[in-house]
């Protein structure tokens, strides 16, 4: 165990002889200034440490007793820690500075240890475990944690407690299993953090894809009807965000943007807004010469949206450039 280091920085001043009585506890010997007993275990508050804390003192004078009480030992050990005070080292210490006359009792050895206070590991269990499921909330309609690691109890220095809890961020989705941070502060000021693991189902209701879909398929009414549902999914097995799509009710036309597997939920980011002409398909277009207007049928080699520039290619012909002016038509002028 650590030993506390002495400081001595008070001189102490003899006090008057004691009169001639028998020593019992508590009282003073035969020329004796001062009886210190030394006790086995004492609790320190933070700051230093002074032979007041460690011993029960014994004098006839009021000025010794002062001294002698606020004679500083060392500095506490750091909350949860011990150090040991041999009995030796103090009185050889003591001596330097009041002469003889000291009748020393007590423990040969105290240990100092720093006043501290347990707050247990389910206490913070419990904090991370609310602000889990209130951020949750806020994303399905039910859902439900279990821990899925042991919290340690936490050692704190004195003072009021309080436990903050750090919630994942606004921006992320649920997930099976999540760690939330909770923040330690004793008397006001920050002491440390500990982290609690989470196996989490939260349910909401979501899009769900009920046949496979291929990459770029777009979500017209066949689609929306025929191969999308919406049901109760838990999200954090998905690992998507809740919330049902709104398939069909955006004024721009859309599609997927990578294909989907039957059971597959569907988030906002599978979606993407379908281009006006797409590669492959089929498309008019017009060729004007002064006040002549040609129109054929064309294959499109390139999504494009309206206003694009892009490739395609007529029966008859190498691929030319047209530019793209409402869905499925485009145009070559002069």
């Amino acid at each position: 165990m650590p030993r506390l280091r002495l400081l001595a920085v008070i001189a102490l001043q003899a006090g008057a002889a004691c009169a001639a009585q028998p020593p019992q506890a508590g009282t003073l010997a035969r020329g004796t200034h001062a009886r210190i007993e030394l006790r086995p275990h004492v609790l320190a508050r933070p700051g230093v440490v002074t032979l007041g804390d460690v011993a029960d003192l014994t004098t006839r004078s009021l000025p010794l007793l002062k001294a002698l009480m606020a004679l500083p030992l060392g500095s506490a050990p750091r909350f949860g820690a011990s150090v040991s005070v041999d009995r030796e080292a103090v009185r050889d210490w003591v001596r330097r500075r009041a002469g003889a006359g000291i009748e020393w009792a007590g423990a040969a050895q105290t240990v100092v240890e720093s006043a501290a206070q347990v707050v247990a590991g389910e206490r913070v269990a419990a904090a991370a475990e609310q602000g889990l499921l209130q951020w949750l909330a806020a994303r399905s309609t039910r859902a439900q944690v279990q821990p899925a690691s042991h919290v340690r109890d936490l050692v704190l220095p004195p003072g009021p407690v309080a436990l903050k809890v750090r919630p994942p961020a606004a921006d992320a989705v649920p997930t099976e299993r999540m760690q939330v941070w909770v923040e330690a502060w004793a008397d006001g000021r920050f002491v440390r953090s500990a982290a609690v693991s989470f196996v989490v189902e939260a349910w909401a209701d979501a899009t769900v894809a009920t046949s496979t879909l291929a990459q770029g398929a777009p979500l017209d009414a066949v689609v929306r009807h025929g191969a999308m549902e919406v049901r109760q999914v838990d999200i954090a097995k998905a690992g998507r965000q809740g919330g049902a799509l709104a398939l069909g009710r955006s004024d721009a036309p859309q599609r997927l943007r990578r294909g989907a597997k039957a059971g597959q939920t569907l988030a906002a980011a599978d979606l993407e807004a379908a281009p006006a002409v797409a590669r492959g398909q089929s498309a008019s277009l017009d060729v004007r010469h002064g006040s002549v207007l040609v129109q054929s049928q064309v294959e499109v080699l390139q999504d494009g949206r309206v206003g694009d520039l892009v490739r395609v290619r007529t029966h008859a012909a190498q691929p030319l450039m047209a530019r793209v002016v409402a869905p499925g038509q485009l145009e070559v002028g002069p």
